[in-house]
């Protein structure tokens, strides 16, 4: 009898010891698959348009993959503003170097697929402005047409394996023209170059291939 209660209660006690070790188990399992290509390398472009247009060639270092809830990249940007005219007869271009930063939540995830959304600061620094014109066919280098300033964006996307594209709103914190400066120009058209320099927001579309590395 005593036996026979022995081994019941082994039995017993490997199979609670069985059931408690599950959740670990599948704690353990999560967390091992959330580590595959959790680190990457993205290079990618966004392109933007409203009044202006400009493209952005962009490099960046991520945290997080498509198994996981949060991500967050922080990478720079070279942005080109009106390269050409685009049918005006004048603009003013810019380019900057962009510092940014970004959160992505995504709310449907997979082994190589994600739905998701985000949220993005970047700090603009000006490192080359001119004005242009059609009718007299000049461009004027001028330093002080652009200003630095900080911008914002909300992001909508998905990721198939390494590739991730987004559709976005871009909105900058302060004017990224020198407004006043234009202003106080008597060479430039300020009321021809209005809607251009008072502009604030724009959408855009965004591509980034990612390059999974480990630390």
């Amino acid at each position: 009898m005593n036996r026979k209660v022995i081994i019941t209660a082994f039995l017993c006690f490997l199979m609670l010891n069985s059931i408690w070790a599950q959740p670990d188990y599948r704690r353990i399992k999560k967390e091992r698959f959330g580590r595959i290509e959790y680190y990457h390398f993205d290079i990618g472009v966004d392109a933007a348009a409203n009044y202006n247009y400009s493209f952005s060639p962009k490099i960046a270092v991520g945290i997080g993959s498509s198994r996981n809830l949060l991500n967050a990249d922080f990478g720079l940007k070279y942005n080109i503003r009106n390269p050409y005219f685009g049918g005006r007869d004048e603009y003013i271009s810019t380019q900057e170097i962009l510092l940014c930063a970004s959160l992505r939540l995504n709310v449907i995830r997979g082994k190589s697929f994600s739905l998701f959304v985000a949220g993005e600061i970047a700090s603009h620094w000006a490192i080359n402005s001119a004005y242009h014109s059609r009718l007299s066919d000049t461009r004027t280098s001028d330093a002080n047409l652009a200003d630095d300033y900080f911008s914002v964006g909300a992001k909508i996307g998905f990721k198939i394996k390494r590739w991730r594209a987004s559709l976005y709103y871009e909105y900058d914190l302060a004017p990224a023209i020198n407004q006043k400066y234009l202003f106080e120009t008597k060479e430039y058209n300020y009321y021809g170059l209005y809607k251009s320099a008072f502009e604030r927001g724009r959408i855009g579309v965004g591509l980034t291939y990612e390059i999974p590395f480990k630390i």
